[in-house]
């Protein structure tokens, strides 16, 4: 599994280079699902913290 952050990254770093040819459309809307993931990742944590806070 490629962490979110990583797989950015490297779209970024190597997407001129890379031998694959992917529309950057597709890459874009991989980036975008990866950043609301993490952000629904956090505020489900945010969420258990002030559960267990109660």
């Amino acid at each position: 599994m490629i962490d979110g952050e990583i797989f950015m990254l490297l779209n970024k770093q190597n997407l001129e280079d890379s031998p694959f040819r992917f529309p950057d459309g597709f890459i874009l809307l991989i980036e975008d699902l990866i950043k609301k993931l993490k952000v629904k990742k956090e505020c489900t944590t945010q969420m258990s913290v002030l559960m267990d806070f109660c």
